[in-house]
């Protein structure tokens, strides 16, 4: 079924439309959990160890605080910039429509920020499975 909104209502509405603002927060977020929640992991569960080889190195030369947001300041940054390089391309094309430049995001995001919720709830997870005595 096709709805046909009155001209300005769609851009009023907003259909269609993922800001970089609510992209690159929902990214930012996510990573941000991700780092408070593999600190504490490391800090506070026997035996675990940080699965990504980058972040492996990066926590041996720097310490875990300092590596872990030095890589994660780099890939958001990065991604964030890639991203929102190639919605300005799409956005700028004579038929890169609100729909498309949201497409763009949502393939450039989503997929960091959906494996940064499962990562967050992993390693919760393992927070939660220390047995503590008492």
């Amino acid at each position: 079924m096709n709805v046909e909104f009155p001209r300005g209502v769609r851009e009023r509405v907003g259909f269609g439309r993922l800001t970089p603002r609510v992209a690159a927060g929902a990214l930012a977020a996510t990573q941000a959990a991700d780092l408070l929640v593999t600190l504490v992991a490391l800090r506070f569960v026997p035996g675990v160890r940080e699965a990504n080889v980058v972040a492996a190195a990066a926590i041996a030369s720097f310490g875990p605080a300092v590596g872990l947001t030095a890589v994660a300041a780099v890939a958001v940054g990065g991604l964030i910039l890639v991203t929102e390089r190639a919605a300005s391309f799409v956005g700028s094309h004579p038929d890169g429509s609100p729909e498309a430049v949201t497409a763009v995001r949502l393939v450039g995001y989503g997929p960091m920020t959906a494996l940064n919720v499962v990562v967050v709830v992993h390693n919760a997870l393992l927070i939660a499975s220390v047995h503590r005595p008492g």
